[in-house]
């Protein structure tokens, strides 16, 4: 579906339009390749009732050495978000080449469009996550070091009682 929108700009405010189910990856300005890491970044996930599954594939290498993905000097990060009865699952799952050294990622997931507060997180203690109702941001902090699944539970589905 494609749809016509008109906005009011200005220089100081230019919206960003993101797709429901994106994953979109931030770290802080680096000014250069050599200067990047993913050792700590942030990852914003866009949530949407309608739209059940999110995908996103995030390479990285140490941004010196050429051909780094031949040459096994790399992580490729896959992100996936499913729902499922009253459930939002993100899980991730890292793969590196042979000769990269890094192991573990500290990431801030920030979860946009969540209506209410979640009743847990799996695999999270409560002192990790926060939910703030007016901008409706959920933010996790975690750690990935080969993968990781949380399960964010809005409301419990017995299937014995439905």
């Amino acid at each position: 579906d494609y749809y016509n929108i008109t906005v009011n700009t200005n220089e100081e405010y230019i919206p960003v339009f993101v797709r429901s189910g994106s994953f979109i990856p931030m770290s802080n300005s680096s000014g250069n390749t050599s200067n990047y890491s993913l050792d700590s970044f942030d990852l914003h996930y866009y949530y949407s009732e309608s739209n059940h599954n999110g995908y996103y594939d995030l390479y990285n290498d140490d941004g010196i050495t050429p051909d780094s993905y031949t040459k096994g000097k790399f992580e490729l990060i896959t992100f996936y978000a499913i729902q499922k009865d009253g459930k939002l699952i993100i899980e991730a799952h890292k793969d590196t080449g042979y000769q990269y050294d890094k192991n573990n990622n500290e990431i801030t997931l920030v979860i946009h469009g969540i209506k209410s507060k979640p009743k847990k997180i799996k695999g999270i203690n409560s002192r990790n996550w926060s939910y703030d109702p007016a901008s409706m941001i959920l933010t996790i902090k975690t750690r990935l070091k080969k993968k990781f699944k949380h399960t964010i539970v809005f409301y419990e589905y017995d299937a014995d009682t439905n």
